[in-house]
């Protein structure tokens, strides 16, 4: 090499290196000489990049590269091809990615720093690209359902797992890193029941089988069962030894549910189809059997359901009942409804018959399309003999609940009959105690009256000369007394006599008195002299027979008759009689009802309440009010207190006959009896009357009992 000039082997080296060289003084940092690689790479002239410094052209990726920088440059010592710098460029915002070498040059008179920049843009994308894409076949296998791993096996037959996909996670639990740094974990936590056959896996794979498959179950942490199945490869070197083996692993856990779960309604329905006594049967489109219960097999005398499949009814059936079932069926794959509860008759070849009742429902695959039709009928063929025996006895019931009937019907019109006449004898009997009541009530008071009228006569006679001879008598003590002056003169002690005698009769008191006693006696006469008027007035045994009058007179003596036991019961009797036009009816019976009335009214007040009973002309008659303060009828009892024997009264207190002759009463005359009536705020009946009654009633008594 001495025949080479070494300081020109250096400046060729600086100058044709493809690295961009850069002299730089470690003291300042200036940078002293660069390459014409170093203008190239940073796009600066070389006059400009002697102008900078170097920690002006470079900026470091990670923290602390500008401070290991320095520190190569101060010192020797190793910074070789380090990787994340990058240098500015002559474009605004553009660096370039560098691997940077720092060596110290030792020259005089002083030691430079060399920085060698190596442009690794291309390498840098490269790398960026590579890791995009593991990136996105991380984020795949992550997304895919499958787990990818693969194992090398060594010179000694011993697995060592390098890989598993992120998915491993998910399917047992733990992470890939867990069979990474054991290659024996994964045995651990194959189910125990299965590790016999997984090991036997292994080892057919280790024998020399390319490719296998196996499903086992594995164990979670949270001891859940999770059912794999492993896909296996082998990969043999030139001398066919195993070297690597690669494996898909896949969750089928829910397969294997979904599995179990057929199994089981397979079962089921195996049971059902072999122990159900209803006959179940499937067939295709053209009305085939494709399966079939036992209850079926036994009803076609076949050892084996599978015997019938691919025959129809015509093998089994009379032809009549075969062609209407293959005609229903095919309805119902023609239209999609099913018939539901038909009643057939099925005749077998050998005569046997039976009666059933079928469904038939269209048969689909999964995509919906129909394929066929399946249906089950079950025997009816006891109930339709049963039907028949009721429909027999039904027909013998109807014939005798008709001949029932029209018995019946004769006994409820005797018994009505009955009814109405037993009505009509307590109606009588009601109406002829009351009639006799009355009439004898009618003798007594008019008895009384006449026996009271003959000495009320002696007695007002003779109230009349008394009152005559006390006013003489009177005159003639006053004469007496002016003669007081003479007698003291001639008798005194006669005087003296007549005055103590005077004063102890209180004689003034009395002679004043006597007028105001005779007046209030015949007052006292003339009342009992009503009394007993209107006593003869109420009886009135000589008005039987229609009358015309006015009811005023009457209702006047029937309340003067009352008035004593209301006053007995602190009730008030009040009247408002406004006049009538005369009226046509039977008198007493007139006075019987309001009496009635006014009476039930008194009794059913409290004390200190209030009847008030009002006359008034109506449209083609009268009307007579008798209100109270009492307290109101029950609804539930309303309706019934018109009926004979009916009361609200305590026993022996009312007969329950009072209101329902009222009511009689008034009927017969042609009117009515109308009631306004409430619980606590008491009642008002009114009595309508026509002017005349009824032209057909004549002038027998309005009860139908002859009078007397």
């Amino acid at each position: 090499m001495s025949q080479f000039d070494l300081g020109q082997l250096s400046q060729a080296l600086f100058e044709e290196s493809h690295d961009a060289l850069f002299v730089f003084d470690p003291d300042s940092n200036q940078i002293l000489e660069v390459n014409g690689t170093a203008e190239q790479l940073s796009g600066f002239p070389r006059g400009q990049l002697l102008d900078m410094q170097w920690d002006y052209l470079f900026r470091f990726e990670q923290p602390g590269g500008r401070q290991r920088l320095q520190r190569a440059a101060g010192r020797s010592g190793f910074f070789h091809s380090q990787e994340g710098f990058f240098l500015r460029t002559g474009q605004d915002g553009v660096w370039v990615a560098v691997n940077l070498s720092v060596t110290r040059l030792h020259v005089k008179p002083k030691t430079l720093g060399l920085i060698a920049a190596r442009d690794m843009t291309e390498q840098r994308q490269a790398r960026l690209q590579l890791k995009k894409a593991e990136t996105e076949l991380r984020r795949v296998l992550s997304s895919v359902s499958d787990c990818l791993w693969s194992a090398e096996i060594d010179a000694r037959g011993r697995w060592q797992y390098h890989y598993f996909s992120p998915v491993v996670e998910k399917i047992t639990g733990r992470p890939a890193d867990y069979f990474l740094k054991d290659g024996r974990h994964w045995q651990e936590i194959v189910h125990p029941d299965d590790r016999p056959r997984w090991l036997n896996a292994v080892r057919r794979i280790a024998g020399g089988q390319p490719a296998l498959e196996e499903e086992y179950r594995v164990l979670r942490p949270d001891h859940a069962v999770c059912w794999v199945r492993d896909s296996l490869r082998a990969s043999r070197g030139e001398d066919g030894g195993l070297r690597r083996v690669d494996g898909v692993l896949s969750d089928i856990t829910a397969r294997k549910n979904t599995e179990e779960a057929l199994a089981k309604e397979e079962s089921l329905l195996h049971a059902l189809m072999d122990n159900v006594p209803d006959t179940i049967y499937f067939k295709d489109l053209q009305s085939r059997f494709i399966r079939i219960n036992k209850a079926v097999a036994d009803r076609f005398g076949l050892s084996d359901p599978t015997q019938a499949v691919g025959k129809t009814d015509f093998d089994f059936f009379n032809r009549e009942h075969s062609e209407q079932a293959y005609r229903d069926e095919q309805e119902v794959i023609r239209t999609g409804r099913p018939v539901i509860a038909k009643e057939e008759r099925e005749v077998l070849p050998d005569g046997v018959e039976r009666w059933v009742s079928s469904t038939k429902l269209p048969l689909h695959d999964p995509d919906g399309k129909v394929i066929g039709t399946f249906g089950i009928s079950r025997d009816i063929t006891q109930r339709k003999l049963t039907e028949e025996s009721l429909q027999q006895t039904a027909a013998d019931l109807t014939r005798s609940n008709r001949e029932l009937q029209r018995l019946a019907a004769d006994l409820e019109a005797i018994a009505t009959s009955e009814r109405q006449a037993h009505q009509q004898l307590k109606q009588a009997q009601s109406q002829l105690v009351q009639t006799e009541k009355l009439a004898a009530l009618g003798q007594m008071v008019a008895g009384v009256a006449h026996e009271i009228n003959n000495p009320l006569a002696y007695v007002t006679n003779n109230l009349f000369v008394l009152q005559r001879d006390v006013t003489s008598l009177r005159d003639l003590l006053r004469l007496y007394q002016e003669a007081e002056a003479l007698l003291a003169e001639r008798h005194d002690e006669v005087l003296r006599q007549i005055r103590a005698f005077a004063d102890r009769i209180d004689l003034t008191y009395t002679l004043d008195n006597l007028e105001g006693l005779l007046g209030r006696t015949r007052e006292g006469l003339k009342r009992i002299q009503v009394i007993v008027s209107d006593l003869r007035n109420f009886a009135r045994l000589d008005e039987s027979d229609l009358h015309e009058v006015d009811l005023n007179a009457g209702i006047t003596s029937t309340l003067n008759i009352i008035r004593g036991r209301a006053k007995k019961q602190d009730v008030e009797v009040a009247a408002d009689l406004r006049p009538l036009p005369p009226v046509t009816c039977y008198p007493d019976k007139v006075n019987q009802v309001v009496l009635n009335l006014v009476a039930n009214a008194i009794d059913a007040c409290a004390r200190g309440g209030k009847v008030t009973v009002r006359t008034r002309a109506g449209a083609g008659g009268v009307e007579i009010h008798i209100e109270d303060t009492g307290s109101g009828i029950d609804p539930a009892v309303r309706d019934k207190i018109f009926d004979p024997f009916f009361t609200t009264k305590p026993p022996g207190q009312g007969t329950g006959l009072g209101l329902s002759i009222s009511y009689r009463i008034v009927e017969h005359h042609g009117g009515r009896i109308d009631l306004d009536s409430a619980p606590g705020r008491g009642s008002h009946f009114t009595v309508h009357l026509p002017l005349r009654p009824p032209a057909a009633r004549g002038p027998s008594d309005p009860l139908g009992v002859a009078p007397g």
